[in-house]
This record gives structure tokens, C-alpha cells and sequence, in this order.
């Protein structure tokens, strides 16, 4: 590069970019040889030092100023969090993602701050203080919403919530439960032989503390490509239709070509969702089996389509539920347990780029869903536990509140 006309402080950045790289995504990396980065960037200095030692004392001055600024570089670079061993919930290679310098928020480096946030017309301006309040300094989203009819009560920093993608991890195991169940891949009290040291698990308690060897099996057992489809029944992969500006649709892959089923059972490998995607999904097990349209403010008039079934049995879907509750009362979800009202939840726990990801995808009371709270988290240190103990705090105060029609 520097051959071809660039200059040492230019290469010196690249070196570092390449460095980056190889440290948090070593499979994807370029190849590279010659040393260490320091190194690297020490001969190159001193080539520059070789080529331009009769242009005197400018050329000396030139050199330093390099040499400090690339050392500059090689701090901002490493600065920020190393890379850790994925947690129980994590997959074991969770997909890694770079995030455009455009789209890193402050939480990326170190700092946590409350995003500029937006409301809209009709908002419930008391779930809002209570949601904003859980949130505080945690650089994230929270939805609130109606499960029944898919009014939104609060959104929590839209841009989060509906207009960035996100890996949905562990709660994708919420799609691979039900496409086992209603393909009949396995009834809800089979026990799975997981390994020689580990406990035999049935789907309640492989849901409850988010085991990836279970969900691993059972997308092997369903195959990618009927995951996709039942993740299309909850409606990912397209808009939801809000009536808020700027909805993104997320991603679901065209064909199953090169992908791991048993990954993508587990969280749902190279699969994007939106928390809102993600709040009409629990809201579909909620209530039994619709896919309802979420609004903000009045529905509009004549241009709401009829909402969608699962076209699922409600056996299927009240074993899983079974398992979100188990979650909260004993397992990944415990943070989020309240005596006085049963909460069914799930939680995920991803990293991408170098942030971590928390999510907590929920609903109460179980037996006449009034709330679904979807809690996601994108700072260092997030995960799925975190995003449950702010969801608890909501419920804490939504307990004894009733809402308006």
C-alpha cells in the first residue's frame, strides 16, 4: 500500500483496522504475516526513516508526528473491551458482525447514555415515565405493548426498537420449540440425552435455563428451512406495519445453503429481527395464536389487514409457554420473577461487534395477557439476565395498574 502512494500514518491505520479484525473475528480476517502489529508499524517507520533521512530536520519531525499518531491508533484500537468466552445461553461461535462506525453507539467504548428519544401521539404518558425510568443510563429499548390488540402503550427509543437489526440469539428458541412441537419432532415431556455428564431435559426445562445442546438438536431434527417458514409465521423477515416512520424489516435468509440447522435452532443463525418484530412475536403466544399488527396512537381506519393465525394447535403453544414461565421462576429469567403477577419470558444473549446484546422477550399475567415487555439491550456487558431485572422493575409497578381500552 504505501508503495502504491499512501503514507505511513494512512498504513499504519489500515495495519490497525486489519488488527481489530484478526482479534474479534479471526475466521474472518485476511490472512497476514510479518510480526506483530507494533511491529509492523516500527519497521515501517523506520523504512520511512531510511528513504527520507537526507531531507534533514523536517523530515525527522514528519517521522515523530507519524510514529505518535500511529501509536494513537494502536490505543483506540485496543482500548475497549477483550473479547470473552460465550456464556451458558451464547452459541459457542455466536455470529460476529461488524458494526459500521456510523451505527456504534457511545456504550461500544465504555460509556452508557440514554438515546435521543422520541414520542408519539396517544402515548401512555405514565408507561412511558416507568419504562424510561427501568431503562435509566442503559444504552437499550423498551416496548410495552397489548398483546391483545397490538396497541403500543410505549416505545422506548424507536430507533432501536424498529430501525436497527439485531441477532434475536436465545429467543429464537421460542420459533424452534413451537416448529418441533407442531411437526411432532418431539412431544413436551420426551427427555433429550443431551451428553454422558449432563441431565437428561424435557422442552420446560431446556426453555427455563436456555440450553443450547437441546435447541442444537431439535433444529437438526426440524431442519433449517421449516424454521424459516415458522419464523415467517410470526411475522419476521417483513415490516409489522406500524404506523411509525421508518420500520425496517429485518432478514431472513432465502435458502438454507451453508447454514448450520442445529445454529440456527439455537439462535437463529444469520437471522435479523427488530425488538418490535420481536414484542408481535411473544404477543402471538400470548394470546394464543394471532399475529397481531401493532399501532401507535388510534388504529387506522380501513387499512388494517385481518390479523394472522399461527395455524397452530394451542397444545403446542401453551407448553412453551409453560417454559417462559419456568424461565422466570427459576431459570435464565429469574430477574424478572414477581410474587404477585405470573410473567412468562425468554431470554437472549448475543454479541455483535463489539457489543453485547441482551434481550428479554415477555408477557403478564399468563392466564389474561394485558402486557407484553420486550427489554433489549445493545452496550458492553449486556445480556439476557440484565434485560430481564429491568423488565422486572416494569412489572413491579404495572401490577396492580390497569390499563384503558
Amino acid at each position: 500500500m504505501k508503495a502504491c502512494g499512501g503514507d505511513a500514518l494512512g498504513y499504519a491505520r489500515a495495519l490497525t483496522r486489519v488488527e481489530r479484525i484478526r482479534r474479534n473475528a479471526p475466521a474472518l480476517a485476511a490472512a497476514a504475516t510479518g510480526g506483530s502489529l507494533e511491529s509492523r508499524i516500527r519497521r515501517l517507520v523506520d523504512a520511512s526513516y531510511r528513504e527520507r533521512s537526507t531531507g534533514g530536520v523536517s523530515a525527522g519531525l514528519i517521522l515523530l508526528t507519524t510514529l505518535f499518531a500511529a501509536v494513537l491508533c494502536v490505543h483506540a484500537a485496543f482500548s475497549g473491551k477483550i473479547s470473552v468466552p460465550p456464556t451458558s445461553e451464547r452459541a459457542s461461535d455466536s455470529p460476529v458482525k461488524t458494526v459500521s462506525e456510523d451505527f456504534r453507539s457511545p456504550a461500544a467504548f465504555g460509556e452508557k447514555s440514554i438515546l435521543p428519544d422520541e414520542g408519539f401521539a396517544g402515548e401512555n404518558d405514565e408507561l412511558r415515565r416507568i419504562a424510561r425510568s427501568a431503562l435509566g443510563r442503559h444504552h437499550g429499548s423498551v416496548i410495552i405493548m397489548n398483546p391483545q390488540t397490538g396497541r403500543l402503550e410505549t416505545v422506548v427509543n424507536q430507533d432501536l426498537a424498529f430501525r436497527r437489526e439485531w441477532n434475536p440469539a436465545s429467543t429464537f428458541k421460542l420459533v424452534t420449540s413451537l416448529a418441533a412441537l407442531d411437526k411432532q419432532k418431539i412431544a413436551a415431556n420426551d427427555l433429550i440425552d443431551l451428553s454422558e455428564t449432563a441431565e437428561n431435559l424435557n422442552l420446560t426445562d431446556a426453555l427455563a435455563f436456555s440450553r443450547n445442546e437441546y435447541f442444537g438438536i431439535l433444529g437438526r431434527r426440524v431442519g433449517s428451512e421449516k424454521l424459516f417458514d415458522y419464523a415467517r409465521r410470526f411475522g419476521l423477515g417483513r415490516l409489522t406495519g406500524v404506523n411509525l416512520p421508518g420500520e425496517i424489516a429485518g432478514r431472513l435468509p432465502v435458502s438454507d445453503f451453508g447454514l448450520n440447522a442445529g445454529e440456527v435452532g439455537i439462535y437463529g443463525r444469520q437471522i435479523e429481527i427488530t425488538p418490535l418484530q420481536l414484542a408481535v412475536l411473544v404477543s402471538a403466544l400470548a394470546n394464543r395464536g394471532t399475529v397481531v399488527r401493532p399501532f401507535a396512537g388510534r388504529p387506522p381506519e380501513n387499512s388494517r389487514p385481518a390479523p394472522a393465525g399461527l395455524n397452530v394447535s394451542p397444545d403446542s403453544i401453551a407448553e412453551i409457554v409453560a417454559g417462559m414461565r419456568s424461565a422466570v421462576e427459576k431459570g435464565t429469567g429469574r430477574a424478572a420473577f414477581n410474587d404477585s403477577l405470573a410473567i412468562a419470558g425468554k431470554t437472549g444473549t448475543a454479541r455483535e461487534g463489539r457489543d453485547d446484546i441482551g434481550l428479554f422477550a415477555s408477557f403478564a399475567p399468563i392466564e389474561n395477557p394485558r402486557f407484553v415487555v420486550v427489554v433489549a439491550l445493545r452496550e458492553p456487558d449486556a445480556d439476557g439476565a440484565a434485560a430481564a431485572e429491568i423488565a422486572g422493575i416494569i412489572y413491579r409497578e404495572l401490577g396492580e395498574m390497569p390499563i384503558e381500552n
